[in-house]
């Protein structure tokens, strides 16, 4: 309910309770992978057992399984809202650095890229076979696509003994996929000074943000045929730590870093509107959210606490002293990795939250209503990335431990 109360976790917040593109890039591979084929490599999801026959903790009330997961203990399922589909063992190869750090979804044409720790990007489809795959630097640090555009964050050296935060941009709309570099500049030839964390767009521009404490704006250029850079939001800094994570939502960006700190800034102007310290810990997801005549910003971060915060109060410049509408903490420190929003079938919508000992837990909006856990991921594994095909009712969840798994929702 909204009131004065800002540390409860129950009770919810609603009335009711620069260079020129080039050609080629991503390698193509057949797709005659199997639904249920166990190749790690090649694709098809694969079938698991029920989450009640395996991955029961040991004792009694001892939650989480080992192993490739389930919940036992008593932990409240949430079946009635998403079922396990499958998964992929996207980024697992054995005697390399494993685990998906990044996903991306081209919803048109019913794809999704993985980006890993590894450094490599793989394309699937909504079946699970793998149907492209590309080496990119050293560590694939974020993934975005937009109108046919796939956007890749890595890390790679930038000089002799100095790695840098890298972006690519791969062009869809035309055969054969361009693929374009982002460039400070002739003397600096990457995007950032450290690694690419998060990716968005708003509007006809794209926002980097990255450990090198900037958000950057960057614009297509049709008659140069590049991405060029606008700006950095703020100068020279836009956070006085790392970057890590920028969103847009209605006309403004926002960026959380790992001092705990929220901005909000002006999309088209790259002016800041308002900083405030809405977490003690690295913000690890922030994501906007509208309905019934209500528009807040939620974020998330290691602290162990989801903030929810007033859309308008929180576009006020220079308003420091704002309080969250509510606060969500669990009853033991949980840091949260990721969130994400979703409409089920039936209208309701809730919020998934993943956090860093790899479980997703689902509440309902605005009330924050527990609704339960979804089942498929390996123990003290950060969930990566949750994202949502809204017209497929497909909800997509990866992890460090190099699964992505997919879930159908209610």
């Amino acid at each position: 309910m909204f009131g004065s109360n800002t540390n409860t976790s129950t009770g919810g917040f609603g009335s009711n309770g620069n260079q020129q593109g080039g050609r080629g890039g991503f390698r193509n591979y057949g797709g005659n992978s199997n639904y249920n084929n166990s190749n790690s490599n090649g694709g098809g999801y694969q079938r698991r057992g029920s989450s009640r026959s395996r991955g029961r903790g040991r004792g009694r009330g001892r939650g989480r399984g080992r192993g490739s997961g389930g919940y036992g203990g008593g932990l409240k399922l949430a079946t009635n809202i998403a079922q396990f589909s499958g998964a992929i063992d996207a980024h697992r190869k054995q005697g390399s650095k494993y685990g998906i750090s990044a996903v991306a979804i081209w919803k048109e044409s019913k794809k999704i890229f993985t980006g890993g720790l590894d450094g490599i990007i793989k394309m699937y489809d909504y079946q699970g076979n793998m149907t492209t795959e590309q080496q990119e630097g050293l560590e694939i640090g974020a993934l975005c696509f937009a109108s046919g555009w796939l956007f890749v964050g890595y890390l790679n050296p930038g000089m002799p003994g100095q790695n840098a935060g890298f972006v690519k941009a791969y062009n869809f709309n035309n055969q054969p996929v361009e693929t374009f570099n982002f460039a400070v500049n002739d003397q600096f030839p990457a995007a950032h000074h450290a690694q690419v964390k998060s990716i968005c767009v708003s509007g006809e521009m794209l926002m980097t943000a990255s450990l090198d404490r900037t958000v950057k704006a960057w614009k297509y250029n049709l008659q140069a045929n590049a991405w060029s850079l606008i700006g950095s939001y703020g100068g020279q800094q836009s956070h006085d730590v790392g970057v890590t994570v920028v969103t847009s939502f209605k006309d403004k960006v926002y960026s959380g870093a790992e001092d705990g700190q929220l901005k909000v800034w002006d999309a088209m102007s790259g002016n800041q509107v308002n900083a405030i310290m809405a977490h003690n810990g690295t913000v690890s997801g922030i994501v906007g959210w509208e309905a019934n005549n209500m528009s807040v910003i939620i974020s998330a971060a290691q602290d162990s606490t989801v903030q929810v915060f007033q859309l308008d109060a929180l576009g006020q410049p220079n308003n420091q002293n704002i309080a969250p509408l509510f606060v969500y903490k669990p009853h033991k420190p949980k840091p949260f990795a990721s969130i994400q929003t979703a409409i089920l079938g039936n209208g309701t919508h809730v919020i998934l939250c993943g956090y860093q000992d790899g479980a997703i837990q689902v509440f309902d909006l605005p009330d924050f209503t527990d609704l339960g856990y979804l089942d498929g991921h390996r123990r003290n594994h950060p969930i990566s990335a949750l994202l949502i095909d809204e017209t497929e009712k497909l909800l997509f969840a990866s992890s460090i431990d190099g699964n992505l798994n997919c879930f159908n929702l209610s």
